[in-house]
């Protein structure tokens, strides 16, 4: 099934600081099961041109930059065409690039949308840490806006560990922040997100004390 993708917008976050360790340490180790040691793009489908498109734009960047976008890019593309242990696998490279090249904005961004595709792979305790670093480096600037897709990404892998709770909580907080700015889409989706998680946990409760 297709990813559905919510990424954090570039160009706001300072590059002087060190990021979040926790995911990244996470990337580097090779720690998520389903990733491989590279992402070789599709003979067909839309990966490749997303690969020229993604090389023709980053032509003046350094290579750690770079080498980001393009993983980025190829990341996104294979997750597009349902290609979850590939995708992930490449965003995890784009993380690590952008944790090299220090642009923390870009971090942001790949680490959401490594952490959507780990949500969508079932890796949830992963996706967990990967959308709580990237909330770090919205909270750290001070970017609110962010902050709310940040934390309607972090609700959804909660209630796919069934943390409903938890859950419940970051819903909650997103929904404010992506009302407060103008988001009605975002806000929209994260509601809904909240009540699917409202009858996950009705289910689960009543499957405890079933006969």
């Amino acid at each position: 099934m297709p990813v559905r993708r919510r990424t954090l917008a570039k160009g706001r976050t300072p590059a002087n600081e060190s990021a979040p360790g926790g995911a990244v340490d996470q990337a580097d180790s090779g720690a998520v099961t389903s990733v491989h040691s590279g992402a070789a793009p599709p003979a067909s489908g839309i990966a490749p041109s997303a690969l020229l498109r993604a090389v023709a734009a980053t032509a003046g960047f350094t290579p750690a930059i770079r080498h980001g976008e393009v993983m980025q890019a190829l990341g996104r593309a294979l997750a597009e065409e349902g290609r979850e242990a590939d995708a992930i696998a490449a965003l995890r490279r784009a993380v690590l690039a952008f944790r090299d090249s220090g642009d923390r904005a870009r971090l942001a961004g790949a680490l959401t949308d490594w952490g959507v595709c780990l949500a969508g792979a079932g890796q949830c305790e992963a996706a967990i840490t990967a959308h709580e670093a990237a909330l770090a480096l919205m909270q750290e600037h001070g970017d609110w806006p962010g902050e709310g897709i940040a934390l309607g990404n972090l609700g959804v892998a909660l209630s796919g560990a069934g943390r409903y709770a938890w859950a419940h909580a970051a819903f909650d907080q997103a929904a404010v922040l992506l009302a407060v700015a103008g988001d009605r889409d975002r806000e929209a989706r994260v509601i809904a997100d909240r009540e699917q998680a409202r009858a996950l946990a009705r289910e689960a409760a009543a499957a405890r004390v079933a006969p």
